[in-house]
């Protein structure tokens, strides 16, 4: 189905991330090195902002709630347990630092960073894994390698999930380690249930398109799909059951409530990040503009503008309407409470995204846009519309996208001033990131 011809997997992330490239890895050390530096050179107690205080009062006497041998009933954070547990085991054995546990944070904000970097060695250039920047410098992402914040876990197994389901011909190898990384990105945050529709998508995909078909097939993708979706449906419902709702009792009056604001959000936040990054792919379509890719960016652009003119989207900080993108919605004008911001970016969002999309195959593209619907959809049950869950997740889909676009010889070097929207994204990312640390 996706036309892989052999298997070149040492392990299930060989053939999503390609060959090994220096500059992917040189960045993942210097993200992790910067992050040890400020961890152990600077008194980060006293700086930082919203990230230290969720480490202050949420994840950290979470941690030391499991280290005490405390129950899951009920805790100081609004996730599942996983990332909690894990460094909660690391505290009571080992008897770890507070330090020493960012120190472990810093290693897993490095290992997806390479990822990443990774992931764009192959869509773009070789020596283009540093696109990853925008990502390595981004508030939402580079300060839980700082202090104790569980988000890059669960985004490393969202992004092991989503590479494998997308680049191989899948085998029962893959099969269970999407199902162990599903289960693990559940276990770390639970409105991540949607990754497994993913390949169960794939699979079903996968045996639909052989001709011949027979019943031996059918019956083998489908012990997979439950092999792939059982442990991480049936960690939510343990922990659905045991909370009686779909976060720790303390924390279901602030977080469970419906945003219909959220599909118009995620459209806003990946034309605000994608387009940056768009003029360095040019040699990967066939054409710019022909007839498949003007019927997807009208499709898109008429999806996105129906999402966003549909709920209301003004700044509301008791809805869960406030900070990072938000604030631009917070200056410019209203029309019947839809903010004109809004209903630009995600229309223009819509399109950028139909337009990616129109040069997939079918079968890559039905599992792109599951992975998006589902993704909208998990954002469309908690109440708050922050940027912080939105982003990683967009930075992620534009290599994976990207990665199914037919290949032809690149036109010769890339000219450098297409390079000043990923540096000047990553240059204000600095900036903000300095301002909120100091």
């Amino acid at each position: 189905m996706r036309n892989v011809s052999t298997d070149p997997m040492a392990n299930p992330f060989s053939a999503a991330v390609g060959r090994r490239h220096t500059q992917a890895l040189c960045l993942a050390l210097l993200t992790f090195a910067v992050s040890a530096v400020l961890i152990y050179a600077l008194p980060i107690d006293r700086l930082g902002d919203r990230v230290r205080w969720d480490e202050k009062m949420f994840h950290f006497p979470a941690v030391q709630h499991f280290a005490q041998g405390g129950s899951a009933s009920d805790y100081s954070s609004a996730t599942t347990p996983g990332f909690h547990m894990l460094m909660g085991w690391l505290l009571a054995s080992g008897h770890a630092s507070l330090n020493e546990l960012r120190l472990v944070g810093a290693l897993i904000t490095a290992v997806l960073v390479w990822m990443v970097a990774r992931l764009w060695s192959e869509v773009a250039r070789p020596d283009d894994a540093w696109l990853a920047l925008p990502l390595a410098t981004s508030i939402y992402v580079f300060p839980a390698g700082v202090w104790l914040v569980p988000d890059n876990l669960a985004w490393i197994a969202v992004l092991g999930v989503l590479t494998i389901a997308l680049q191989v011909t899948l085998t029962w190898r893959h099969v269970l380690w999407m199902s162990a990384l599903s289960l693990l990105a559940v276990w770390v945050r639970q409105s991540n249930l949607w990754v497994v529709g993913v390949p169960a998508l794939a699979l079903l995909l996968d045996v639909a398109g052989n001709s011949p078909r027979d019943a031996g097939q059918w019956r083998t993708r489908l012990a997979q799909i439950g092999v792939l979706v059982v442990p991480a449906v049936a960690c939510l419902l343990y922990f659905a059951l045991l909370w009686k709702g779909l976060t720790p009792p303390r924390f279901q009056t602030r977080h469970q409530a419906l945003n219909p604001a959220a599909p118009a959000w995620l459209l806003v936040q990946f034309f605000v990040t994608a387009v940056w990054v768009v003029p360095l792919l040019q040699w990967g379509r066939r054409s710019w503009m022909d007839d498949a890719a003007r019927r997807a960016t009208w499709i898109g652009a008429g999806v996105g503008l129906l999402c966003a003119a549909l709920p209301v989207s003004d700044f509301a900080p008791d809805s869960g309407r406030s900070t990072g993108l938000w604030a631009a919605v917070k200056v410019l004008p209203l029309v019947a409470h839809r903010s004109v911001f809004v209903l630009a970016c995600a229309t223009l969002g819509g399109a950028l995204l139909g337009w990616m999309l129109s040069a997939l195959s079918w079968q890559r593209r039905s599992l792109v846009l599951l992975a998006v619907v589902g993704f909208g959809l998990s954002m469309a049950a908690n109440k708050f519309a922050y940027d912080k869950y939105y982003f990683a997740f967009v930075v992620m889909l534009v290599p994976l996208i990207a990665m199914g676009w037919p290949r032809q010889p690149a036109p010769g070097p890339v000219a450098a001033y297409r390079y000043l929207g990923v540096l000047g994204i990553s240059a204000i990312n600095v900036v903000i990131v300095a301002e909120k640390l100091f």
